[in-house]
């Protein structure tokens, strides 16, 4: 075990003394220098899953030629590599001509070191200095020091498997769980607990490995399926519209209404198709993409319904009064689209002391707004004015969407934020709002859209 006080000292000559190590390694005999587009090797175990850096197995990372090589797009690093021993013992990560990160490796019966040092023609800075620790060539105990502090990780291990480890770092604690595969051949998940002085209770974060959970689109079985789903939505449609007496003609269903309508929902449909067969995270379906595609099915049949039965929505185009106009006005401080925008600019613990940021941003947004449509119309339309852009004589529809941006707004700042609260009645609820905000924007887009053409009619 090292102590903190040594590691420190040991950085603070990292400079003077790398020179001498990088001798040490460099004169081993038998070293192959090696030309690659990525570091490919950290001595901190799952280095890369911590950093969700997963490599594509398909994808050569060496570089054999120059065709192997974009210098636009890659990054250059040489590796100094013992064959023999299968390690790395020098790496060089070139930034210029004359700028790069030099990396030794030290590789010992019972620990295993790193170093490296910035290299520029007006700079030389220590960068990074890590041990790990082996025992039975098991990770017992690693320790990084840096510029900005010390890491501790303190590893657990069972049958020569790694279980997590307790990390320190100042003030703070995390207590890691690593979660493998069922049959044990790969690292599934990484599960981190925070718990630190700043703040009661904990913080679950989860790194979770990519090429694990994508699920991919068969495009064979997607095609036999829809063909067979289109022929039996038909026959039924046929079946239906000749045997059921009725007061609307059931192939109206299928005529095109309200183009925007069908483009925006055909929009999704095709992007996400787009995403699925190519690939994409499982999670991602089941939060975003499965609830905006039911989103464009509700709106769908909803409209159709809506035709063919001659719906009424008379209570809710009713214009509200124009003595409730400022209290409109204060709600487009809350449309879905800026609720949803400027609450991404708080940051994560700060919820409290920022809580009037979304509103200063969605108001300067908004006025902003105005400016720009108003010199439209006035050079393109028949005029704007100021009430009649913030909602006057507009009917209830319209305000609808400022409701659900101020719940999603409340919500936002009244929760606690944690990850894991999803999993009580709460963080349903919160999650169930965002949706609704996020479904909300469309009739946003809706309640615009009928306002810009009766500015130019």
């Amino acid at each position: 075990m090292w102590e903190k006080e040594n590691i420190a000292h040991e950085f603070e000559q990292l400079v003077q003394n790398f020179n001498d190590m990088k001798t040490a390694v460099l004169s081993q005999e038998g070293l192959t220098e090696i030309q690659a587009k990525h570091a490919l090797y950290e001595i901190e175990p799952f280095f890369s899953e911590h950093n969700n850096d997963y490599l594509d197995p398909e994808q050569s990372l060496l570089i054999f030629s120059e065709e192997d090589f974009n210098p636009q797009t890659d990054d250059l690093y040489t590796h100094w590599v013992n064959l023999a021993q299968r390690n790395t013992q020098f790496r060089r990560w070139h930034m210029g001509e004359s700028t790069y990160y030099d990396t030794v490796f030290e590789y010992h019966d019972n620990y295993i070191k790193s170093a490296t040092v910035f290299f520029s023609p007006t700079m030389v800075k220590p960068c990074k200095l890590a041990y790990l620790n082996l025992a039975e060539n098991v990770p017992q105990h690693y320790i990084e020091i840096t510029e900005y502090g010390i890491v501790n990780k303190k590893y657990q291990s069972e049958d020569r498997v790694l279980l997590g480890y307790t990390m320190t770092s100042a003030d703070h604690v995390w207590d890691v769980k690593f979660e493998y595969t069922p049959d044990g051949a790969a690292l599934d998940r990484i599960v981190q607990t925070h718990q630190g002085s700043n703040f009661s209770g904990e913080r679950k974060q989860f790194f979770t490995q990519t090429d694990n959970n994508t699920v991919q689109l068969n495009k064979k079985y997607f095609a036999i399926f829809s063909i067979i789903l289109t022929a039996s939505i038909l026959v039924i449609t046929y079946v239906l519209g000749n045997h059921l007496y009725t007061d609307f003609n059931l192939w109206a269903v299928y005529q095109y209404q309200h183009s925007w309508l069908n483009y925006i929902n055909i929009g999704v449909v095709v992007f996400t198709l787009y995403l699925y067969s190519s690939g994409i995270e499982g999670q991602n379906i089941g939060r975003f993409f499965l609830p905006l595609l039911g989103l464009c099915i509700v709106t769908l049949i909803s409209v159709k319904l809506a035709d063919a039965f001659s719906i009424s929505l008379t209570y809710f185009n009713a214009p509200l009064s124009p003595d409730f106009f400022w209290i409109g006005f204060a709600g487009h401080l809350f449309m879905p689209v800026q609720a949803l925008l400027f609450t991404f600019l708080i940051r994560e613990g700060k919820e409290k002391q920022d809580w009037h940021v979304p509103l200063v941003y969605g108001c300067l947004y908004q006025l902003c707004l105005f400016v720009l449509n108003w010199l439209m119309v006035t050079l393109l339309g028949k005029g704007l004015t100021f009430t009649q852009f913030f909602g006057k004589g507009q009917s209830l529809i319209y305000y609808i969407p400022m409701l659900g941006g101020f719940l999603y707004y409340l919500l936002f700042f009244v929760k606690a934020k944690n990850e894991t609260g999803r999993k009580t009645w709460l963080g349903w609820l919160v999650y169930g709002v965002t949706l609704l905000t996020v479904m909300l924007t469309f009739l946003q887009a809706y309640n615009y859209n009928q306002m810009f053409e009766t500015w130019f009619s």
